[in-house]
C-alpha cells in the first residue's frame, strides 16, 4: 500500500461516524507500527487474546512522561504481547513521534483509540481497535477499505490484502533511506539471529513516522 492509497482510504471515509473513525485510526496504526492483523485486529470470530488494548499504548511527552491532553503528547508508544511469530513470548514496544501531518499521525491515532476506548467503558485489558464493545474491528474490514483505495487509485485490488499495512509501512521507510536492519528490527522480521541484540535508538524512533510521511513527497 501506498501513502497515495491511504489518502484515498482517508478521502473515502466518514469522520463522523464512530466505525470510520475507528477504521481510519487502526488503519493508521497498522501502518506506521507495521502491525501484523492478529496484533490488532479480529480474525474469524473473536480478536487474538495477545491483541494490542488500551493498557498496551503509553502516550507520552519529551520527558517520557503520561499526557492527559493531545497538544502535550511528543511520542506514542505500544507494547505487543506476543504473535505467531513471537516463538518465546518475549514481547515487544514500538516508539512512534508525530508524522509532521495533521491528516496522518500515529500519534493522533493511538490518542482518539485510547480516548475512545475510555469513552465507552471498555475494559483496559479488552482490543483497543473496538466500534462498539461487542464489536472489534475485523481485519475483512480494513481489507475491503484497502481495496476499495487501490480500485480508486487504479490499482488492482487482487494485489492487496491483509498484510499490505505493514509491508506498506516497511516500504515507506525503505524510500524514505532508513537503514534495512532498522526496519527490520523494528517490524520484528527475524532473518539473522544478530538482529535480535540491535538496539534502536530513541533518536531514530521518534522521527521514523515523519521519514513515512515524507517519503511520498515528490
Amino acid at each position: 500500500i501506498t501513502i497515495a492509497m491511504v489518502r484515498e482510504i482517508h478521502r473515502s471515509l466518514d469522520f463522523s461516524s464512530i466505525h470510520d473513525r475507528v477504521l481510519w485510526s487502526a488503519t493508521v496504526m497498522g501502518f506506521f507500527y507495521l502491525l501484523r492483523r492478529s496484533e490488532y485486529l479480529a480474525q474469524g470470530k473473536r480478536a487474538q487474546h495477545y491483541a494490542i488494548s488500551r493498557a498496551d499504548v503509553q502516550l507520552t511527552d519529551r520527558n517520557h512522561q503520561r499526557c492527559k491532553r493531545l497538544a502535550m503528547v511528543e511520542q506514542a508508544t505500544i507494547t505487543i504481547r506476543g504473535s505467531k511469530a513471537d516463538q518465546f513470548g518475549e514481547g515487544t514496544s514500538r516508539t512512534l513521534g508525530r508524522s509532521g501531518a495533521t491528516w496522518l499521525c500515529p500519534v493522533q491515532a493511538l490518542w482518539f483509540l485510547v480516548q475512545y476506548h475510555e469513552s465507552v467503558r471498555a475494559h483496559v485489558n479488552s482490543p483497543l481497535c473496538q466500534v462498539t464493545t461487542n464489536h472489534v474491528l475485523h481485519v475483512k474490514e480494513v481489507v475491503m477499505t484497502v481495496n476499495q483505495a487501490a480500485t480508486a487509485v487504479r490499482q488492482n485490488p487482487d494485489r492487496f490484502g491483509s498484510h499490505s499495512l505493514r509491508s506498506g509501512g516497511a516500504t515507506a521507510l525503505f524510500i524514505a533511506g532508513v537503514d534495512s536492519l532498522a526496519v527490520k528490527k523494528f517490524g520484528c522480521w527475524r532473518s539473522d539471529a544478530v538482529e535480535v541484540y540491535t538496539v534502536l535508538k530513541m533518536d531514530l524512533t521518534s522521527t521514523l513516522a515523519e521519514k513515512m510521511f515524507n517519503s511520498s513527497r515528490d
